[in-house]
């Protein structure tokens, strides 16, 4: 029950309250017929208690001193009492007691002032149970001249119920992501930090190895140093990007600059595999976008289409100019994607259930690949067949949206 349907029955009590008012002034007005109007009266009368009685808003009447004439059957079931319960006594009965001195003083103001009240209320069942209701009261003028107060209400304990869940959900959901924040720049320092150490001593010591096997021990510490570093990189990106720390340095740059830059950087783990990389139709695109977040993006793309390719195989890249958007994709030769397995292929952590279990990975490269483009207005998606390859495309706005 709402808002719209309270204003619906208090039109409609107010039409059968004018229809009753009119039938007084006949009675008033014309003693030789006050006979057929009074009949006229009772008759509308009857129809309005009908009419209340059956809708699901409760609805309760008082006198001047506060008393119940008349309650329909949903204001019984809102407070858990019988109608004979309720009837001649005083509306404080349903009032906790320690608001009952405040409610009888706005009771005594509204029948001075007369204005609709509409407001929120704590008030107690019969079984002692506290609910909050919505209340909406008007004040008209009875047959008997006096003034008598209708009052609309409906439970809104649920309602409200749920408003503070999500508050409480609210305020954890914040207080997690300054945690998150924190935990950010705690690990950014504290895990980086001597991480570099380990690694810039374990190169040194590869350098003055005086044997093989020391220089074996030293790349071997080199290489899970940097697989190690990569992982943190990779889980403190995703937590800025998720808890909304990221920006982006956007900029006017040519499109082939940024794909060359990211083919270098991938270009020697490709030649180790004997893979060929081409680069389809290079043209000078101009896009405003953040060169940093975009190549990173191209460079997982690129990475993955090492890791996941046949020996030997290739690795091809295109670009497409469209009216407002560029698509950029990278294809492979590889072992391809099951189609079951797309629809998962970004989540976080998410790794193919591929027997090459040797190969090593994070398993969120491609979920922060996937954030970073949307961050930048963008969408991402696969194509694969398994057993022939995958293409893996980005399609970014030429010119962002401000």
């Amino acid at each position: 029950m709402n808002k719209i349907d309270i204003c619906k029955t208090r039109r409609k009590i107010s039409k059968h309250s004018t229809r009753c008012d009119e039938m007084k002034d006949e009675t008033k007005n014309d003693s030789t017929k006050k006979h057929v109007p009074f009949e006229l009266f009772k008759h509308s009368q009857k129809r309005f208690y009908s009419v209340i009685e059956k809708i699901p808003v409760g609805v309760c009447i008082t006198n001047e001193k506060g008393f119940f004439e008349y309650v329909n059957s949903a204001y019984c079931k809102i407070y858990g009492y019988e109608k004979e319960e309720l009837l001649w006594k005083h509306f404080t009965i349903v009032v906790p007691e320690e608001r009952q001195s405040l409610l009888n003083e706005l009771h005594d103001k509204f029948l001075t002032l007369g204005s609709e009240v509409r407001n929120e209320w704590q008030v107690r069942r019969k079984n002692g149970e506290l609910i909050t209701i919505l209340a909406d009261a008007t004040l008209y003028t009875d047959i008997d001249n006096r003034p008598r107060k209708a009052t609309f209400v409906i439970d809104i304990t649920e309602r409200k119920e749920m408003e503070e869940n999500l508050r409480i959900a609210k305020e954890a959901a914040e207080k997690a992501s300054r945690f998150k924040s924190t935990f950010i720049s705690f690990m950014s320092h504290e895990l980086r930090t001597p991480l570099n150490a380990i690694l810039g001593y374990a190169q040194m010591m590869e350098e003055d190895a005086e044997s093989e096997e020391q220089k074996r021990n030293s790349q071997e510490i080199v290489k899970a140093g940097w697989h190690l570093l990569e992982l943190i990189n990779d889980i403190l990106d995703l937590a800025s990007i998720e808890s909304g720390k990221i920006d982006l340095n956007q900029e006017k740059v040519i499109l082939d600059n940024i794909v060359m830059e990211s083919i270098q950087l991938i270009l020697p783990m490709a030649d180790k595999r004997g893979l060929k990389i081409h680069y389809l139709d290079p043209n000078c695109i101009e896009i405003i976008v953040d060169p940093i977040r975009l190549k990173q993006a191209l460079v997982n793309f690129l990475s993955n289409a090492v890791k996941y390719n046949k020996e030997e195989g290739t690795i091809t890249i295109q670009c497409k100019q469209k009216e407002k958007t560029v698509w950029i994709a990278v294809s492979d030769t590889g072992i391809g994607i099951e189609e079951k397995e797309k629809e998962n292929i970004f989540d976080s952590f998410y790794r193919l259930s591929t027997k090459n279990t040797h190969i090593e990975g994070t398993g969120i490269g491609l979920s922060i690949v996937k954030s970073l483009v949307e961050t930048m207005g963008g969408t991402v998606g696969v194509e694969s067949k398994l057993g022939e390859g995958s293409t893996f495309w980005i399609e970014i706005p030429r010119i962002p949206e401000c």
